[in-house]
């Protein structure tokens, strides 16, 4: 199932991004035990240049070392974690965020890596920033799969992007999208945080309607 969702964002990402995705020079063959140590290394020494200095002046640093990761061990757990981190780091450190640089991050990695072991951190993460930053129609297309996922499968077990694609329908107007959302995570979520807004929602549209 998370192979599948996985997918399918890829798929949806890709539709509202103009850029095409460029997978990184893997670098010459080495073994990933050597790749694992020699990714450690890099991070102990961007550790050490930057644990002194203020966070934005850290920025370049930790780039440069992400990228170097990424592009030299490839097969460690440690350019993966790279991927997400430069991900976050275009979406919190920069201002304006820089949204597009992060779109491509996350395509490239999910071009990249067919068992995503950062996949979930990816996709909350961006996920958020589109939420947090009302990105509606960004947010509604990237949340389509998991809750086109959700509703073929009939297992919710995660309420956190039927809640996501449920409150960009709200707040896109397509109220009667929403209204089925709502109703889901009421029915399946019942005394969660999500289920306290989802019935405020709710409550809401019923007293537009009444007021027509």
């Amino acid at each position: 199932m998370r192979k599948h969702i996985f997918l399918l964002v890829l798929v949806s990402i890709m539709l509202f991004s103009c850029k095409a995705a460029t997978v990184r020079n893997a670098g010459p063959p080495m073994a990933v035990q050597e790749q694992e140590e020699k990714a450690m290394e890099k991070f102990r020494e961007m550790l050490d240049k930057s644990k002194e200095l203020r966070r934005e002046d850290t920025v370049p640093i930790v780039t440069a070392g992400y990228d170097e990761v990424i592009d030299k061990y490839p097969d460690s757990f440690l350019a993966e974690e790279s991927y997400y981190r430069l991900m976050v780091l275009n979406l919190r450190d920069y201002y304006p965020p820089r949204e597009e640089e992060a779109e491509r991050l996350y395509r490239e990695y999910f071009q990249k890596y067919r068992k995503p072991r950062m996949g979930m951190a990816m996709n909350g993460d961006l996920a958020r920033y589109y939420y947090d930053n009302n990105r509606w129609e960004k947010l509604a297309l990237f949340a389509t799969p998991f809750m086109r996922e959700y509703i073929k499968s009939g297992k919710y077990g995660d309420t956190v992007f039927i809640f996501f694609y449920t409150e960009a329908k709200f707040f896109l107007k397509d109220y009667e999208e929403a209204r089925k959302g709502y109703q889901i995570i009421m029915e399946n979520f019942k005394g969660s945080g999500n289920a306290r807004i989802a019935e405020q929602r709710l409550k809401y549209m019923e007293s537009m309607q009444n007021n027509k």
